[in-house]
């Protein structure tokens, strides 16, 4: 009797660490992404490693441009019962163009 509770304590857990595991590796690729990209749009960064394209929206933040990315991935998990694991992630990261900044702090400090 508690041999089945065993099993299924250890498949619960097996379950939950697949799930930690997509979730961290999809995070993990779209962080790569936005760092590469916020690098080539801010052309201060040239990065020569290779990652995945996410599709990517440019916005602002008050003077600051923001690059957002959101992904979501399904994944299949072939055992005992055919379970489809759906995770969504979303990332964003600010476009720090050092000499852009300069020149909107020398014109702020210009007004007063």
């Amino acid at each position: 009797m508690i041999f089945p509770l065993v099993i299924a304590g250890v498949m619960a857990v097996i379950y939950i660490v697949i799930g930690l595991y997509s979730s961290l590796s999809l995070q993990c690729s779209l962080h790569l992404a936005l760092r590469k990209e916020c690098g080539v749009l801010s052309q201060t960064v040239i990065r020569n490693e290779e990652v995945r394209e996410f599709q990517s929206k440019k916005e602002w933040s008050g003077i600051r441009p923001v690059l957002k990315m959101a992904e979501e991935r399904e994944y299949r998990i072939n055992t005992l019962f055919q379970v489809c694991v759906s995770r969504r992630e979303e990332g964003r990261s600010y476009i720090i163009n050092e000499a852009e900044m300069v020149r909107l702090l020398q014109f702020r400090e210009g007004e007063t």
